[in-house]
């Protein structure tokens, strides 16, 4: 197995297959040892990295949310960008109090065309595509 090689700012860290034991992972920062442990518990962690990574992820971008769901919000469409009521409820109020957003020019959801070739019943057919 590659080394997995993670560079930050002034940090290196490598994560390897250890060679006489083909079950455990080793953790090295800067070439020296940090850690060992079996497959089944490097599983386990890279699921709860990966869960605190996008909380993480999430928590940094809640400015974006909080604007773009006040768009949405302001033009009517009925999706939310985000799983927490606090980005919810700020977008709410930046919705009713920002005046540029209250100013601007938005399509309202009810004022978009409505193509029928796009939405409507979904028809079954018999047959080859081609026939009509």
């Amino acid at each position: 197995m590659a080394d997995i090689i993670t560079k930050t700012k002034n940090k290196t860290l490598q994560i390897r297959q250890h060679g006489s034991e083909a079950g455990r992972i080793v953790l090295l920062c800067d070439g020296e040892y940090v850690c060992d442990f079996v497959w089944q518990a490097a599983d386990q962690i890279a699921t709860v990295l990966r869960h605190a990574a996008r909380v993480a992820e999430n928590n940094t971008a809640a400015a974006k949310q909080v604007m773009d769901q006040a768009i949405l919000l302001r033009a009517g469409v009925p999706v939310g960008l985000s799983s927490n009521p606090k980005v919810y409820d700020e977008a709410l109020k930046e919705a009713v109090h920002n005046r540029d957003l209250r100013k601007s020019n938005l399509v309202l959801a009810k004022e978009l065309p409505i193509r029928r070739d796009q939405f409507g019943i979904p028809q079954v057919r018999n047959g080859r595509s081609d026939q009509r």
